[in-house]
This record gives C-alpha cells, structure tokens and sequence, in this order.
C-alpha cells in the first residue's frame, strides 16, 4: 500500500468512521475493456493476482465496443467465481451495505449519451460514493446526487463478485533434489552445514578453499556467493554468483542471487539481464503516480509495456525513453519492484508540467530563455486530457522574425508522438538577400529499440513563391549505455510545379564521459550537413553563437543584427566541439559549473562564389547554469579566435543531450 494511500485511507476513517474504504488494487483498462478491467481489479482483491483485463478480450462486442454485462457475469462464473446481479431497488443502501461488509462491488454507469462504462466501488458514505474508474484514474469521488443519476441510466446495475468456496492458495514447487556430484561437493556441504551453525569464518574459509580446488565446481562459487549475500557483501555476492551462473546456466539459484545482488546495488538493468536467465520477472501491475490531467490509460499505452510479459532491460528502458518523450510531463521515471513469485510491479512517475508556465523557477526559466534565444514560447500542457503540448513562439527580430504553432501529442496508434506544426518566417543574407519560408506538416517518432529511435514526417513547404512537398526521416541510435549517441537524417523536397528537386542529408555523432549531469566530465560532437546544389539558403547550415543556426563557433558570430554574415556558412559544413565541465555548487536551486570548450568548423560551397573557408577554430571558458525544474541549461561563454575571429561573449540555452 502506498503512503499516498495510507493517508487516504487515515482521513476516510476519521472523517467516516462508519463505513469502509476498500484497498482494491487499481488496473487501468486497454481500450473497450473497461469491464475486464473491473472484473480483474475485483478479483486481485479477493487474492486472485493471475489476471488482467486483456484476458476479457473476446468478450468485446465489434458492433458495440464494450462487453455486455450478460457476457461479463457468465465469463465470471465460468471462473468458476461467484456473480451476483443484484437488484437495483434500493440500491444506494445495499451497495452501501455490501462495501461495509468489505466486499467491492461492480456498476454500469451512464458516461454519455448511450455510453456505458464499468467502474469498481470502493466505498460510499452518506455525501459520496469512492469508486477506481478504469479509464480515468483510482478512488474519483461523485456526490451520490451526480453518481446516481449516472447510474440510474443502467438500471442501477450491480454485481457482486465472490471467490469460490474452495479456494485454496496456489501451490508452490519443491527445490530440485540433488545435484552433480564433483571431488569438492563434500567440502562445499560441509561448509554450507558449518554456515548454518553460525560458524561464518570457517564456512568462508572452507568454500573459498572449494573454489582454489575446484575452479570449474559452480556450486562452490554459488554457495560462496550465497554466504557474501549473507554478509550483505552485495558486490562480492554478485561477482561469484556470476561465475556459478556462467558455468551452470540452469542454476536458477545463481541467477537469483546475481540478480538480488545487482538490484540492491542499485544496478536494476543488470538485475533484469540475470533474471531474464529464468524467465523472471513477469510484469505485474502498472501503477502510475504523479499524472493528474493525463489519463492513465494513455500513459500506459505511450510506456508499451504488457502485463504477464517478461520484464526485459531492453523493454525497461524502451519504456523509459518513451515516457521521457511524453509531450505533458517536465520529467518521467520507471522503477520496478520484485514482488516474489517472479513477479515485478511496474511504477511509473510522472512529473507533469503546469497547465501554463507558473511558479518563481518556472518563470525564471521562460525569461531567461526568451533572452538567450531572442524568441518568445509558450506553452500550454494537457489541456485537453489527453497528455498534449501545445506551443506557440514567436521571435519579434526585424531581420529573422518568425511564428510558430505546434501540437504534440501521444499517438493514438501506437506507442510514439505525433507533433503537428505550422510556421511561417523570415531570413536575411548580407545586405540584399531576404528568403519567407512557409511550412505546414506532421511527425511521427517512435522508440523501436532501447537504442534506436525513429523519425518520420511529411510536410508542405513553400520558400518564397515556390511550393515544395517534403519528407523527411532520421535515426537516433544510443549507445555504450548512454555515452554515445549518433544521428543520420535525410530530407528531401519535391516541386508542387516547376523546379528542382532539394535534399539535404545530416550525420551527427556526440559523446559524454558520464551521462550524470551533476558530475564533471568531458563531452564532444561533431556534425556534418550537406544542402542540395538547388537548396535555397533556408536549408544552408552555418556555426556561431547559437543564433541563426544551432552549430557552434563562439568566436565567430554567424549573425549581425540578425542578418546571416558569418564566414562559416555554406552549402556544406563540417563542425566540432570539445568541452571540460566541472561542477562547482549550487545557488537557489540551480546548479552551476564552469566550463572550458574549442570549437572547430568549416564550410563549402559559400554563398557569392566562394569555396572551402579555412578551418576556423576557437577556444574559451564559460558558465553553466542547470536550474531547476528545467530539462535544459543555460551557457555563457567567452571564447577567443585560435584562427581568425576575435573575442567574443555569448549566451544560449542546451536543450537536452545530445542535442
């Protein structure tokens, strides 16, 4: 039971002394399940855990999208569980009376017009009924004047489930009996008695001696390995149970041990690697904490992962960058917790952002960010429920105004994000050149892997008076757990009537020595980006400052008032940069480090006629600041030309790496 719940059910008790709130574990239903759901949630509570609402799949109606309720009792039944209807004639005082006597009961209310939902009572008082509503989240609270006339609409349909009279406990398997016998298998059952006597020293002295003798024996490594895990020696524990694993795969006992080991040191995708050996541990129960606009069922659907399935690290951590990418939330984590019986619960946190920019650290964070980016963004977030961004920007320079509108929002068909946005800008090239870019289009990404991530997306783009219809595609892979991250990325522009085709084609690599930001450490990138011969300048990649173009070259600004004049811009740019951070304290809340940096770039194919620059190199110091509740940092940078450039201050917002 978690605190949350503790203290719910503390202030339900003091403010109701009379009546019971039930503990009924929560299940949040797939789509068109919601009475799977009711009925599985009813059963866990009666001690049933091998059940899920999918398992009431077939019972869904095509024609309906729902599983009536004569199909919903005989399925319970068929259980061989108790199903009572029970009539709706004063129903408010015998669903009262059921819950009292701590038995949930399950009702059909009316959600819409002709739309009927299944939801799982857990307790009633005089004022109120508690029910878990599966599509929507555990314990909503209605006036009974608002839930009865919700209900009214069914009939006041109930059901009464009850286990059968003869449960019993599901039985648990004996250990195996015996093993291979080797030269050493005396001494190892020696020192397992002489352990069990409390004798710990000699136990240890015995079997370290089995393992010299009989380096090939796995139980002397196991048994060894069993002892440090005694000892709460989790590191050594790890180690030799690894070695008895190695040598005897089909030793679940070594398995467990490693993966008991790796968990309490914290290594929780090492943990899943070696229960993964046994078949362990299966998904239990998703709980998701912290989402209050967002439903859970779209929470569940955007982290992918399926109960009963074999929790896999691959799989953890998929779902763990999925739910970094949901559109609603500041920041998101999965934790799970073996439960015994090679089961795992699933946690799910999110940190949702607010409705609208609000709070000291919040408002802090948009201006600094507004400064540094000259551009205005806001956002509004889950506004319709359904785990959305909505942002709008709008940069006000005279030479490079440009707004913005998009939408991002997780995918109702699969597991990823699909950002819908319109913009419209403009850009100017030395003193006469000024290019409008208009571009209205859809995106779709998607973690296949716990590694690769996929990009895809089509669009209608127009420079100036010329139409373009445009597809572009990218991959993300991440690698050497999160050290390494590469990018390749294509798009290409098909004329809507006369003109050539464009294309322009990206390879990114980026690397970091820890992906703890909070620790010192080194990082580098380096890019290269390539324009078709027909590409208008829109589509040209540049280094500077970070304004105008994302590249960097501190000590050569790519832009003058806002007007693209930098010697590192062309059709073709090959850039660089190797930074040295060190953290050096915390003030209000931020976290600050000081930095030192050299940056490196040159480009091709340069506007007026121009060819290859020379390799222009700067180098600098500069500030980070990380503040809170942000998913980005502030840098400030001087930075002084080693070929060319002068000595230049600058500012910028680093989103998250390795972008």
């Amino acid at each position: 039971m978690t605190a949350l719940l503790r203290v719910a059910l503390f202030l339900w008790a003091a403010q109701s002394p009379a009546h019971a709130l039930l503990d009924v574990p929560f299940m949040p239903q797939p789509p068109a399940l919601c009475g799977g759901a009711a009925v599985s949630m009813v059963l866990r509570y009666w001690g049933h855990q091998d059940v899920f609402p999918q398992d009431f799949a077939p019972l869904v109606s095509q024609s309906d999208g729902g599983i009536f309720t004569g199909a919903l009792v005989s399925a319970v039944r068929e259980r061989g569980w108790t199903a009572v209807v029970l009539p709706g004639d004063n129903g408010r005082a015998r669903l009262r009376a059921e819950i009292d006597q701590g038995r949930p009961v399950i009702a059909l209310i009316q959600v819409a017009p002709g739309v009927f939902h299944y939801v799982v009572i857990a307790g009633s008082t005089d004022a109120d009924v508690v029910f878990h509503d599966p599509a929507r989240a555990p314990f909503r609270v209605l006036d009974w004047a608002a839930f009865d006339r919700a209900w009214a609409a069914s009939g006041r349909w109930m059901m009464l489930v009850l286990p059968p009279a003869n449960a019993t406990a599901r039985a648990v398997p004996a250990p195996e009996a015996g093993r291979d016998r080797t030269p050493c298998s005396a001494l190892v059952d020696h020192a397992v008695d002489t352990a069990l006597a409390g004798q710990m020293e000699e136990a240890e002295a015995e079997l370290v001696a089995a393992t010299r003798l009989c380096p090939s024996d796995p139980a002397a490594w196991r048994e060894l390995a069993g002892l440090r895990f005694s000892q709460r020696r989790w590191p050594d524990a790890n180690r030799w149970a690894t070695v008895a694993a190695r040598l005897a795969p089909a030793d679940a006992y070594a398995w467990q041990l490693a993966a008991s080991s790796r968990y309490l040191l914290g290594d929780t995708a090492g943990a899943l690697d070696a229960w993964n050996h046994i078949g362990e541990p299966r998904v239990d129960a998703i709980a998701i904490l912290g989402a209050a606009r967002t439903p859970q069922p779209v929470i569940s659907r955007i982290v992918g992962l399926e109960p009963r399935a074999v929790l896999t690290s691959s799989d953890f951590t998929r779902a763990s960058r999925r739910l970094q990418d949901l559109p609603a939330a500041a920041d998101g984590r999965l934790k799970y917790e073996p439960l015994g019986d090679g089961r795992a619960r699933i946690d799910v946190m999110v940190d949702e952002r607010p409705l609208v920019p609000s709070g000291w650290p919040a408002l802090v964070r948009l201006g600094v960010q507004t400064a540094v980016r000259n551009e205005l963004r806001l956002e509004l977030s889950g506004a319709l429920g359904a785990g959305e961004l909505v942002a709008a920007s709008w940069r006000w320079s005279a030479n490079r105004p440009r707004v913005a509108v998009a939408l991002a929002i997780p995918s109702p068909w699969f597991s990823g994000v699909a950002t819908v946005e319109t913009a419209w800008e403009r850009q100017s090239y030395g003193s006469i050149v000024r290019e409008r870019r208009r571009r209205s289009g859809v995106q779709f990404a998607d973690w296949s892997t716990s590694w690769l991530k996929w990009t895809g997306g089509a669009a209608i783009d127009h420079f100036d008076d010329h139409g373009f219809a445009a597809i572009d595609a990218a991959l993300h892979a991440r690698l050497a757990r999160d050290r390494v991250a590469v990018t390749v990325s294509s798009s290409g522009w098909i004329p809507l009537s006369s003109g050539r085709r464009l294309s322009t084609v990206a390879v990114a690599a980026a690397w970091r020595s820890t992906p703890e930001t909070d620790r010192r450490g080194w990082s580098s990138s380096m890019e290269f980006r390539r324009a078709s011969a027909a590409a208008p300048l829109a589509l040209w990649s540049g280094a500077g400052t970070g304004q105008g173009r994302p590249a960097l070259l501190r000590a050569h600004p790519l832009l003058d008032d806002g007007v693209v004049t930098g010697a590192a811009f062309g059709r073709e740019l090959v850039n660089g940069t190797l930074e040295y951070s060190q953290p050096v304290g915390r003030a209000f809340g931020a976290v600050l480090a000081v930095a030192g940096f050299v940056d490196a770039a040159r480009a091709s194919h340069r506007s007026t006629g121009l060819g290859r620059s020379p390799l222009f190199a700067d180098a600098g110091i500069g500030l980070r600041v990380r503040l809170p509740g942000g998913a980005g940092v502030l840098r400030a940078d001087l930075a002084h030309g080693l070929h060319g450039g002068a000595t230049t201050l600058s500012a910028g917002w680093v989103a998250r790496w390795p972008k």
